[in-house]
Parts: C-alpha cells; sequence; structure tokens
C-alpha cells in the first residue's frame, strides 16, 4: 500500500484567505474613498482661493476707484478756493518744520 495523500482542503487556511481578501478590498475600498476626499477637498480648497482672489481684485477695484475720486474731489477744492489751499500748505509745512527742529 503506498502512502499517498489527496489534497484536502484546509478550512484554516481556507479561513485565512477569506479574512486577507476580505481585508484587502476593505483597504481598496478606504483608499478609493480617500482618494475621492482629497479630491474633493483640492475642488474646494481651489474654488475658495479663486473666490478669495476675485474679492481682493473686487477691493483693489473699488479703493482705486475712491482713490481716484477723492483726488478728484481734492483738485476741485483747490480750483475753488486757492487761497485757503495755500494757507493749508503753509500751515502744514510750518507743523513739519517744528517738529523736525525739535527733533534736532
Amino acid at each position: 500500500m503506498s502512502n499517498t495523500q489527496t489534497p484536502t482542503s484546509d478550512p484554516a487556511k481556507n479561513g485565512l484567505d477569506s479574512t486577507l481578501s476580505r481585508a484587502q478590498e476593505t483597504a481598496s475600498d478606504l483608499a478609493d474613498k480617500a482618494r475621492e476626499q482629497t479630491e474633493l477637498m483640492h475642488e474646494t480648497v481651489k474654488t475658495a482661493a479663486n473666490e478669495g482672489a476675485r474679492q481682493v481684485q473686487d477691493t483693489a477695484q473699488m479703493l482705486q476707484e475712491q482713490a481716484s475720486a477723492a483726488s478728484v474731489q481734492a483738485a476741485d477744492a483747490v480750483r475753488r478756493n486757492p487761497g485757503l489751499a495755500i494757507a493749508g500748505a503753509v500751515g502744514v509745512g510750518v507743523l513739519l518744520g517744528l517738529a523736525v527742529s525739535r527733533r534736532n
């Protein structure tokens, strides 16, 4: 009689293979979800950055318009009352001169 063994299935090995397969599927699912979340976060940050840049541009435009309007108003005020403008300039000059002379 010969001692040839017929292949038999080992329940412990099958259980381990099944557990390993489920673990690999779970890891793959988690990796897919992580990629999806990363892409979503990337798009969210990109959108927020674009919106922030647009708001900065809008604010800069508004400030430029306000500065231009103030400059026009100042020029108009000087044209309407040049004597007052000269007196104001002299007054500021005197104050600056006094401040500088006291430092020295």
